[in-house]
C-alpha cells in the first residue's frame, strides 16, 4: 500500500504465458500504397496461489499471492482484517486490418485505415475474506467471468513533407 503504516502486506505472484503474431502484406505502386494485415494473441494469467501464513513479522503476512490487510495497530500475534486470494485470466484476441494511402504530390500524402478486432476473456475473480471472532470468513467467493468484446476503429492522417528533416501531420 506503500504508506509508513503498512496496512497491506502480501507478495503477488505473477505468471504470464503469452504469445502473439502479426502477419502483414504491403504494396506501393506508384503514388498507391496499402498493407493488409492479421494479428492474433493468446495470453494466460495467473495470479497468486500462496495461503502460508508468517507470524514472525511485525504484521502478519499470506504469502506468496495473497494481498492481506492488517490491523494499523497490532497485537501478538497480528490481528488480520481482510485477505484477498488468487485470480486467473485468459484472453483470445484476433484481428484483421487495412490501410490505404495516397501520395496526391511529392509533399502530400492522405492515409486511411480500419481495423476489426475481436477479444475473448474468460477467467476466476479471486476471493475476499474479513477475520470475525478470529476467523477468516469469505465475504466475495471466487467467480468465474467471461467476456467478448468486438469493435471496428479507423484512422485517418494527412502528412504533409515540409523539407527532409520536418514533416507535419
Amino acid at each position: 500500500d506503500n504508506t509508513r503504516l503498512a496496512w497491506a502486506i502480501g507478495s503477488q505472484t505473477y505468471d504470464e504465458k503469452r504469445i502473439s503474431q502479426e502477419l502483414r502484406v504491403t504494396k506501393s505502386d506508384g503514388p498507391l500504397n496499402y498493407m493488409l494485415g492479421v494479428y492474433m494473441m493468446d495470453s494466460k494469467v495467473e495470479q497468486g496461489g500462496g495461503k502460508a501464513f508468517d507470524t514472525t513479522r511485525a504484521f502478519g503476512t499470506f504469502g506468496p499471492g495473497s494481498v492481506l490487510f492488517d490491523d494499523p495497530f497490532p497485537t501478538f500475534p497480528p490481528s488480520v482484517r481482510a485477505l484477498l486470494q488468487p485470480a486467473y485470466t485468459h484472453t483470445i484476441a484476433y484481428a484483421a486490418f487495412g490501410q490505404l494511402g495516397y501520395d496526391f504530390t511529392d509533399a502530400l500524402n492522405l492515409t486511411v485505415g480500419l481495423r476489426y478486432g475481436v477479444d475473448e476473456i474468460d477467467g476466476t475473480a479471486g476471493a475476499a475474506f474479513v477475520a470475525t471472532a478470529g476467523f477468516l470468513i469469505p465475504t466475495a467467493p471466487i467467480t468465474y467471468r467471461r467476456g467478448k468484446f468486438k469493435g471496428v476503429s479507423g484512422s485517418t492522417n494527412n502528412r504533409y513533407k515540409d523539407t527532409d528533416d520536418v514533416k507535419i501531420y
